[in-house]
């Protein structure tokens, strides 16, 4: 897997266009956010670390995970694509919001996790969890931005855009993972 398409696969796994419309529609307070990235960044990044280790006790081969991994991202992206905008989770008060909906489910969504397990053996663990930042700072950076009319429709459209992307990706970890078998 190329670095560029890592990067793709990361930033439609965290989708950060669809990841902004179930946050309320006034942009995210900076202290709320901070926390919901480091969390979430921190959470896949743990994984990713541990992810070979992971594998290994569940004696799952990476081959096998990365044709699950591929499945994952196949179900996420139509999930995506058939319902556009995620459920409304009334978030924690104050500064517990970025822990909730944040940087869950929002960041440790099972796509991200699964994708970012799943391809820590194809390109190292910290190009993956640098490709996940990319995705997380997309993320950010439009939880500031103030949703009403155009920009919502605009992220519809972009979200559904980023999960066909996902589906592709996905058909594609699953061809490589049964072609390295």
């Amino acid at each position: 897997m190329s670095v560029v398409l890592l990067v793709v696969a990361m930033v439609t796994a965290v989708n950060p266009f669809r990841s902004r419309l179930g946050l309320r529609s006034e942009p995210v307070a900076m202290t709320p956010l901070v926390v919901g990235v480091a969390a979430g960044l921190g959470g896949v990044a743990l994984l990713a670390v541990l992810a070979p280790d992971l594998l290994s006790a569940l004696q799952i081969t990476p081959e096998t995970f990365l044709i699950a991994g591929g499945l994952v991202a196949i179900v996420a992206g139509a999930r995506s694509l058939f319902f556009p905008r995620p459920f409304d989770e009334p978030p924690l008060p104050g500064w517990r919001e970025g822990l909730w909906p944040i940087a869950f489910p929002r960041i440790l969504s099972p796509e991200v996790v699964v994708l970012a397990i799943a391809l820590v053996p194809q390109r190292g663990t910290g190009t993956t969890i640098a490709a996940v930042a990319v995705g997380v700072g997309a993320f950010a950076l439009l939880a500031r931005v103030k949703v009403a009319g155009w920009t919502e429709r605009l992220l519809v459209a972009c979200g559904a855009v980023a999960a066909t992307l996902l589906i592709t990706v996905g058909i594609w970890m699953m061809i490589e993972g049964i072609r390295d078998v």
